[in-house]
Formats: structure tokens, C-alpha cells, sequence
């Protein structure tokens, strides 16, 4: 099933805030410390209770729905919850790397792995 990441051109060095797995962690944790259950949620915001449950889950492809409703409960801006986190490159030089090719690439290379460590920590996959 394909999301809006994959409709989205990142540049290696950033990736999203909050992943929907952090975003169902903070979800969880916010409804138990104000001891509220799926089913209150659900009446509160005029939806179902599996709604929650799946968003809890995280096993829910997040639309612009859940984003608003998550951005209400949480009291959360939409806009931070879709923030992404941008790695500060300002200290790396490229000059040497004006005509080489395969060091350009193996840069390429070396970001695109950096950014699956991370996601991979985010989502708590390690």
C-alpha cells in the first residue's frame, strides 16, 4: 500500500519528526494518564472506537483525519506532527568532491543508510 512518503522527495538528509508509531506511543500515553479509554475517545471526537485502537496500533496508514484528531488530543500543531528533521550538514565540506563521482554516490550511499539506522531506531526495529 503506498503512502504519501512515497509520493514525497526527501533529501537524504532529512525524514519525518515523528513516525505513526511515535505518534500511536504519544496517542496511548496521553489517553492513560488521563485515564480515558478507547471508548470515551471515540465519543468525545464522534468516531469509532477501533479508530483509536488502530491508531494506538499504529497498523493504520495516518490521513489528514487522524492528523487532525491526533493534532486536537495531543495539542499539537498538524504542522509539527508532519515536521521533518533536517541533519545539520553545515560542518561537512564538499569541495572534494567537485569531480568525483564515485565519492558523490558513496556519500549518496552513506545517507541513505543513515537514514534507515534512524528510522529503524524510531520505530523501535533494532
Amino acid at each position: 500500500m503506498a503512502t504519501i512518503w512515497d509520493f514525497i522527495k526527501n533529501n537524504p538528509s532529512e525524514r519525518p519528526k515523528y513516525t505513526r508509531y511515535e505518534l500511536a506511543k504519544l496517542v496511548k500515553e496521553e489517553r492513560i494518564s488521563k485515564q480515558l479509554s478507547t471508548v470515551d475517545l471515540a465519543n468525545k471526537y464522534n468516531v469509532d472506537s477501533s479508530l483509536w485502537e488502530s491508531i494506538e496500533n499504529g497498523s493504520r496508514t495516518f490521513n489528514v483525519k487522524i492528523y487532525n484528531l491526533i493534532s486536537d488530543f495531543l495539542g499539537i500543531e498538524k504542522s509539527e506532527l508532519l515536521k521533518k528533521e533536517v541533519d545539520d550538514l553545515s560542518g561537512i565540506s564538499y569541495r572534494s568532491t567537485a569531480n568525483h563521482d564515485d565519492v558523490e554516490e558513496a556519500i549518496m550511499t552513506a545517507n541513505l543508510i543513515f537514514d534507515e539506522i534512524i528510522m529503524q531506531e524510531k520505530i523501535g526495529a533494532n
